[in-house]
């Protein structure tokens, strides 16, 4: 193993080397496309080994799919042998699956409950619309295409727990964002009541600063904890829009930035006044946290549980706690987070929600003085899963849950020539929004 390892370390670029040798702490590993971040993981894992009395079964690496999980077994035990078997690797849902496997009394569907198939989904979903109200927002019918929004529903539902929300914490997020519009949309309506000048975007800072003292008032802090809410959203957004008006020359006294928020963001309503464009949504949304939690109801009784709900009950344990009697346990959740001392996560771009969540369960921002053992490695521009609900976020928001964190960006790429990568930076640069807005070094250097 000795051998093996320095000859395959010694092949390592300067920043490679730094993401193997930063063992303590939180690290984020910014990695483009063939940067070698495989073999980078591999490595490290066996350097952990090597450098700490840390036992292999104390080491947990997560991927999304079953293939990468496999690449990444294949190479370890190539690098340190039998020792590779003992090493926790899984995809996030295989995780989620051995846990409740392996501790049946936290979890209401592990004994006798099986997997739901695409056809039983669809029949409870279809018996919930027959027996919808007539008045119910989602209750639009056509003969020759079924109920309108059968599909949109299954699309909802899934996306919602794959960010973690069950139906009373979604209903908590509505609440807090129907109180905010309430305040929020005067200000709109004002703001847009007549044609869009340069003397109405001075009305900005005034909006922005009003929308910040509502957000210093609210009351609802453990949403924000989690979830941002709506108005940090907009006030986020409004602040960016008057950041590009200041840049714009005095002369020409341009409004386009504005122009462009109110075409994404607002809408008329039926009394033909300016609305944020949420606010048209609401009740579809209401009525939807009802289906939700009718369909988890009628998903349960029938002794069947969506793909999605493992991850989402292991967070919800590891979270919340069991209740037993009139104390709450968080026995299971001490003792993970006992057990894996050392946490590794590739393709961390496709992480969604509830998969972010777990991973702070595990390791959390309070440990080792602030500085938990967990290495991410992600790229923005790679993320393909950004329909299961993946996003730019998730990298951001390790910055935030782990301030202590290094950041290294691996940027010699062993794959493609320079005109290449060149050619691919042009494209990607058209994203909306990439890490490198955030100050983070991306361009990548052919080395081939």
């Amino acid at each position: 193993m000795e051998h093996n390892f320095e000859e395959r370390y010694q092949k390592l670029n300067d920043r490679q080397k730094e993401a193997v040798d930063a063992i303590d702490g939180a690290v984020l590993v910014v990695a483009g496309p063939g940067t070698g971040k495989t073999e980078l993981l591999s490595l490290r894992v066996a350097n952990i080994l090597k450098q700490t009395d840390t036992l292999a079964s104390s080491i947990l690496c997560l991927t999304y799919t079953d293939s990468a999980a496999k690449n990444m077994r294949e190479r370890l035990a190539r690098l340190i042998g039998k020792e590779a078997y003992k090493v926790a690797i899984h995809t996030f849902h295989s995780f989620g699956s051995e846990i409740i496997n392996q501790n049946p009394e936290y979890f209401f569907f592990a004994a006798g409950y099986q997997p739901s198939d695409d056809l039983a989904q669809y029949k409870i979903r279809k018996e919930l619309f027959e027996k919808m109200k007539w008045d119910n927002p989602l209750n639009s019918f056509h003969e020759d295409h079924d109920f309108s929004f059968l599909t949109d529903v299954k699309d909802c539902i899934s996306a919602l727990k794959k960010g973690g929300l069950t139906p009373k914490k979604f209903g908590e997020i509505l609440e807090s964002n129907t109180r905010f519009l309430e305040f929020f949309n005067p200000f709109l309506q004002e703001l847009f009541s007549e044609k869009i000048t340069a003397t109405r975007t001075e009305k900005l800072p005034e909006i922005i600063e009003n929308i910040t003292k509502y957000l210093n008032s609210s009351q609802k802090e453990e949403l924000q904890d989690t979830f941002p809410s709506l108005a940090e959203i907009v006030v986020r957004e409004l602040k960016q829009v008057w950041g590009e008006i200041l840049e714009i020359p005095e002369k020409s006294k341009k409004t386009k930035p504005l122009t462009q928020w109110k075409e994404i963001f607002a809408v008329k309503d039926n009394l033909n006044k300016v609305v944020f464009k949420d606010t048209q949504k609401l009740k579809k949304y209401l009525a939807l946290i009802a289906l939700y939690k009718d369909y988890q109801t009628k998903l349960h009784s029938l002794g069947l549980y969506d793909f999605e709900d493992m991850l989402l009950e292991v967070v919800a344990i590891f979270e919340n706690g069991l209740k037993i009697k009139n104390e709450i346990n968080f026995e299971l959740k001490y003792n993970y987070q006992e057990k894996y001392q050392y946490i590794l996560v590739d393709e961390f771009q496709d992480t969604n929600g509830v998969q972010m969540r777990l991973l702070e369960s595990l390791a959390q921002p309070s440990s080792n003085e602030g500085n938990p053992n967990i290495l991410v490695v992600g790229d923005d521009d790679q993320a393909i899963f950004k329909f299961q609900g993946a996003n730019l976020q998730n990298i951001l928001k390790f910055r935030e849950i782990y301030p202590k964190a290094k950041t290294i960006s691996l940027v010699d790429n062993y794959r493609s020539s320079q005109e290449i990568l060149d050619f691919a930076g042009l494209i990607i640069q058209e994203s909306s929004q990439r890490l490198t807005d955030f100050g983070i070094e991306k361009k990548l250097v052919a080395n081939i």
